[in-house]
């Protein structure tokens, strides 16, 4: 008799397999570009200066909590710490950000402007 030759059958299911897994791979590490790409351009923070590797990225987030002073010499009272928050360290700033209900403030140019900050 003849030699076993595996079916065609089986043979495309696992290629189907291995390009499932690699479209998954491919897209996933498209989307992870893509996303530190955004955080680091078109992000509402993406202005506030700060290390970049902060602003795009959570995984060294307790990194940088040890060094917001030093961040704060380097970059000025308004720095960057993460992707989603910034550090204020200017106390002209405090009844801007913690302002009652009743104060009316320039929604405009939003809370998160500082007068003293040049972008």
């Amino acid at each position: 008799m003849g030699t076993f030759q595996p079916s065609l059958l089986s043979q495309i299911g696992s290629f189907t397999m291995l390009s499932a897994i690699g479209l998954f791979l491919v897209l996933y590490t498209g989307y992870g570009i893509l996303l530190y790409v955004y955080r680091l351009t078109l992000h509402p923070l993406a202005r506030f200066p700060g290390p970049k590797l902060a602003a795009a990225s959570l995984s060294h987030k307790h990194r940088y909590l040890w060094k917001i002073k030093q961040l704060h010499e380097i970059y000025g009272p308004v720095v960057r710490i993460n992707p989603n928050h910034i550090h204020i360290h200017d106390p002209d700033y405090f009844d801007e950000i913690y302002t009652g209900g009743r104060r009316k403030r320039d929604r405009i140019l939003g809370t998160c402007m500082h007068p003293r900050l040049e972008l």
